[in-house]
């Protein structure tokens, strides 16, 4: 050990201590080396919302202004940012009767990124086992769509890259064809480990 020192007639132990993360060395004799991993844990929380848009129109409408595939089954584009949880694939197709159309989609949820869904609440936790109740909602028109395997909450397992979810919706038709936007809400928790470098540490050395 490095010798004492004394101050003022008191005796005083002479200690290195080298802290990093949460790792500590105490009295390291020369020559001393180690490498060490560094990881960056990110853990924040996500609310997201997925735009697109699709047509309806009544059963015998037809017109050279309504598309030819308004109302039957097709893939549709959403407007998203780059996050985690995202919608890979969006499917509307519509039945009307009178003035009222029934919209039916078929939502895929694909994880983007690395890292572990969690609940929101839990998103602080040290733990991200199990399942994750995220938060879903679909907007068709402004209505809320009855989506009945995502309520109260869609459960997510650690296991799963990807999810399937359906919902319906009735909205109103005052004319023969409508553009009607849908918006697909989000919100969970995410814990992301990065892997930075390895450094070497050593006694006396930067």
């Amino acid at each position: 050990l490095p010798p004492a020192t004394i101050i003022k007639g008191e005796t005083f132990e002479t200690k290195d201590e080298f802290k990093f993360g949460p790792y500590r060395y105490y009295n390291v004799d020369e020559p001393f080396e180690d490498d060490i991993k560094i990881f960056a844990n990110l853990k924040y929380e996500v609310q997201s919302v997925a735009g697109a848009e699709t047509c309806v129109k009544r059963e015998e409408a037809e017109g050279e202004d309504i598309p030819v595939n308004c109302g039957k089954r097709q893939s549709i584009k959403t407007q998203q940012t780059d996050l985690p949880l995202k919608v890979s694939s969006l499917t509307a197709e519509s039945v009307s009767e009178d003035s009222v159309a029934t919209v039916y989609l078929g939502i895929l949820l694909t994880k983007a990124k690395e890292g572990n869904i969690v609940s929101r609440q839990d998103v602080q936790g040290q733990s991200s086992l199990g399942t994750a109740d995220v938060e879903f909602e679909v907007l068709v028109a402004g209505i809320s769509a009855d989506c009945p395997d995502a309520t109260p909450y869609l459960e997510v397992r650690q296991d799963e890259n990807q999810k399937k979810i359906d919902c319906t919706a009735e909205v109103s038709l005052p004319q023969n064809s409508l553009d009607i936007p849908i918006r697909i809400k989000i919100g969970y928790g995410f814990i992301q480990t990065i892997p930075a470098r390895t450094i070497k540490l050593v006694k006396g050395g930067r």
